[in-house]
């Protein structure tokens, strides 16, 4: 699952790197008819990393401690709901978590009415603003700050979450914020 996580959240980077390159040149170029391949590439971005999401949501849930990350933040004594906000408890947690807020914002914005309401030259530069952030933000998910590395031991249970993030306002808290 590791792996599967992995290349789904570098699968995100290549499409919303692709998307971003697009929207660049047909920006440049005045061209406004990639729109709809922008839409493609970012829904394409979004729902490969919601795969990601999940993949890490299970593992934590499951106490699958192969993962680095859940070792460094969950233990087998950490009640159910505490071990799902371990999903934002780190850095490359809350990075992934964060991402995956905006794509799904985006997915949103493009899919309402909103949207289809603005120009092709607004679409094209909203791509033009929008993926290079995602680019950004995956490539650090991708890069030095993964969250799916996997342990070469597993240990036989965890460190457990930060005993300050143990409080039921971060069960909400950050979710809201973003």
């Amino acid at each position: 699952m590791h792996l599967t996580a992995y290349f789904a959240a570098l699968a995100a980077l290549l499409a919303s790197l692709a998307g971003a390159g697009l929207s660049l040149y047909q920006a440049g170029r005045g061209d406004l008819k990639a729109s709809p391949w922008l839409e493609r590439l970012n829904l394409a971005s979004a729902a490969l990393l919601t795969v990601s999401c999940f993949i890490l949501l299970r593992a934590l849930v499951a106490r699958d401690f192969s993962f680095m990350y859940v070792a460094e933040h969950t233990d087998r004594a950490l009640p159910v709901f505490y071990a799902v906000t371990a999903f934002w408890a780190g850095q490359a947690g809350s990075i992934l978590f964060w991402q995956w807020m905006v794509a799904l914002v985006g997915v949103f914005f493009q899919l309402g009415p909103g949207y289809e309401r603005l120009s092709e030259r607004t679409k094209i530069h909203f791509w033009l603003f929008f993926l290079p952030q995602s680019v950004f933000f995956l490539y650090v998910l991708t890069g030095v700050s993964n969250p799916f590395l996997q342990a070469a031991t597993p240990p036989a249970d965890g460190q457990g979450l930060n005993p300050l993030l143990q409080n039921p306002g971060m069960i909400f808290h950050p979710p809201l914020l973003f």
